[in-house]
């Protein structure tokens, strides 16, 4: 397709790891028209996971909760641009009205094939197509106008006055520089994509006799659960959860390794390119999620059970959790010192093709 667009308007309001997931797909439209001014519209709690990339222009906040009059107001905003092209990788009743209000004719919309999910989730149906991570998936409506996959894995760029702002939360709060640090992400949306409290206990109990500092990370609604943990393992543990996004990846950039569940969290620190385990339950790799070309290692079992849902569930749909529960927290330590041992092994990187 022979069209040069010099204004684009790429969507997607969230959640945390979708936002971070579209990152290669503005990296790759920002190398296919480096003079075209590309903005992304994207939730206002989300927007700080965006200022700072370089490929982008404006990153313009949205705010579902202001409702119809918001909607509408966003919408006018959108036709004052008179952007060329609107990239929707949303594809929701909200983006699909703001794309068709603004007035662009020239739109481009992410499909994302949700009953090719239900085929694998309920019937285990896998079509030969299916698997594919979803920011390669971001990637496919891009391709009408040429754009090509680089090769490189997410983005996440963090101001220096935020790493200044950690630096200084930790100094006055007693955290030993010299330490390494092991981070730990016990939360999930869902509470079955959640390895029991006991394991995270005993994992930085582990660790911290190793010598780690031990920081406990998630959201406001993870604040009980991560100061649970924080008490169980005792001196040198930190909870740091409830801090916001800027912060929390300031913490996970200084970590040694990180130990997270199914989360966003865990595509932040692939956007780091940290090294990490991700702990899989209820979802697997079919559903697009896993870690995006980074240095994570996954820890799962193969049950026939698995998956049994597209994000998670609130409770065991089979009543028994097997395939949290099977996962032994001598596993995840075994896994989490091959990685503090072979820093530089390449081969540890999990590649999604």
């Amino acid at each position: 397709m022979d069209f040069q667009p010099k204004k684009i308007l790429m969507i997607r309001f969230g959640a945390m790891g979708d936002v971070l997931l579209t990152t290669p797909a503005v990296r790759c439209l920002r190398r296919k028209f480096p003079h075209a001014k590309i903005d992304f519209l994207v939730k206002s709690e989300y927007a700080p996971l965006l200022r700072g990339n370089p490929h982008l222009d404006v990153v313009v906040p949205f705010d579902p909760k202001a409702g119809l009059k918001g909607l509408f107001q966003m919408g006018k905003w959108m036709r004052t641009q008179k952007y060329d092209l609107i990239v929707d990788l949303q594809r929701n009743a909200n983006s699909v009205f703001l794309s068709a209000y603004s007035g662009t004719s020239s739109r481009l919309v992410w499909n994302p094939e949700r009953w090719k999910r239900w085929l694998w989730v309920y019937f285990r149906i896998r079509l030969n197509d299916y698997g594919r991570p979803v920011p390669l998936k971001y990637l496919l409506p891009l391709q009408l106008l040429g754009v090509e996959d680089d090769g490189k894995g997410l983005e996440l760029y963090i101001p220096q006055e935020m790493h200044q702002r950690v630096e200084h939360l930790l100094k006055t709060s007693g955290v030993e520089e010299k330490k390494p640090i092991l981070a730990l992400a016990p939360g999930a949306g869902r509470n079955t994509k959640r390895w029991p409290k006991e394991n995270y206990i005993e994992l930085g109990k582990y660790f911290q006799r190793q010598g780690f500092s031990i920081f406990l990370l998630g959201g406001k609604q993870d604040k009980a659960l991560c100061q649970f943990i924080k008490e169980a393992i005792g001196p040198d543990a930190w909870d740091w959860s409830g801090t916001s996004l800027l912060e929390t990846a300031s913490f996970i950039s200084r970590a040694s390794v990180m130990v997270t569940n199914d989360t966003g969290l865990m595509h932040m620190a692939s956007a780091l390119q940290k090294r990490g385990v991700a702990i899989f339950g209820p979802t697997t790799r079919e559903l697009g999620f896993f870690p995006f070309r980074s240095f994570f290692v996954v820890v799962e079992k193969p049950f026939k059970c698995r998956p049994c849902s597209f994000h998670g569930t609130k409770h065991c749909i089979r009543g028994h959790f097997r395939c949290m529960k099977a996962i032994s927290s001598q596993e995840v330590i075994h896994a989490v010192q091959k990685l503090v041992e072979s820093e530089n092994d390449r081969k540890i990187l999990v590649r999604a093709l």
